[in-house]
This record gives structure tokens, sequence and C-alpha cells, in this order.
């Protein structure tokens, strides 16, 4: 017993910052592959927006630009998830660039399907939020000014969708 009670109380500092940056390492880590998962619930939901856009609601959607942007999301967490499969620390920067990915994605596909008029407009809110969740304050603050430009630029040079206008139901087609 003595032994034991004299391991514990021989831990230095260095020791206790060791383990501070192990947690830290080890949440960092964690937080990217839920990322990661998170990244792919979007990318199927995307994908059924599209179709369910195109097939039941008969809206002309640009759908070559949008699948390749998807793609290249695919391939982005299919690169990300190889990369963070093994653990490996994660910084506060590389965890700003794969929001940053997720925030241009969803503003070129917002271009491509009506602009700030797309009534998903409003998931930038959720990168702003995921990025204060996950990142420093001066991380999270860029993504806020990223998100507000994108926003801004889809407002001024994005186009509304011309949608089909239903006859019988008049001016509640809309």
């Amino acid at each position: 017993m003595a032994v034991k009670l004299d391991l514990l109380t021989k831990i230095t500092p260095s020791m206790a910052s060791s383990a501070e940056a192990n947690v830290e390492y080890a949440a960092g880590h964690k937080n990217m592959l839920q990322l990661i998962e998170l990244r792919w619930i979007a990318v199927i939901g995307q994908v059924t927006t599209i179709a369910a856009a195109i097939l039941l609601f008969g809206i002309a959607l640009p759908l070559v630009h949008m699948l390749q942007v998807l793609s290249c999301l695919i391939a982005f967490n299919i690169a990300s998830h190889l990369r963070w499969h093994e653990r490996r620390p994660v910084s506060n920067g590389e965890m700003f660039l794969a929001i940053l990915v997720d925030v241009s994605s969803l503003t070129v596909l917002l271009y491509l399907s009506g602009g700030t008029t797309n009534p998903f407009a409003f998931l930038y809110l959720l990168q702003v939020i995921v990025s204060a969740v996950l990142l420093d304050v001066l991380w999270t603050w860029s993504i806020v000014i990223i998100t507000i430009t994108c926003m801004a630029g889809l407002a001024a040079f994005a186009e509304p969708l011309a949608l089909p206008f239903d006859h019988e139901r008049g001016i509640g087609s809309l």
C-alpha cells in the first residue's frame, strides 16, 4: 500500500499536462470522426432532397453540377475517413478546414438551387453551431464571417429557380 501511495504522490506537473493533452487529443479525434459521420448524413439528405425535388415536385435542377459537388464532398469524406481513421491529433485548423469544406459545398449547392430563396439556406446556422461547439473562439468567428459572406454572395448573385406553376391551385401552388 505504501508503494502505491508513494507512486501517486510523485505525479509531476508535466505528467498532468500530458494527461490533459491526451484527453484533448482523444476529444479532437472523436469530434473529427463525428463530423465525418454528420457529413455522410448530410450527403444522404442532399441526395434525397435533390431526388424529391426533381421526381416529386418537377423542379428543374442542374443535376449534373449538383452531383459533381456531391461527388467532391463524398471524395473529401472518404479521404477524411482514411486520414482520421487511425488516432492522430486534430488541430483547430484542421477542424476549421473540414467545416469550411462543408460551408463551401452548401454554398455551391444553394447557388445552383435558388440561392437565398432555397428553404435550406438556414443550414448555414448549423455550420456556425457546429463550429461553436468544436472550435476555439477565433476559428468560430471566422466561420461566422465566412458564412455571412457566402449568404450575402448568394443574395447578390444567385437566381431564384423557375418553379412549375400548378394552374389548378392558382396562387396556392407556391
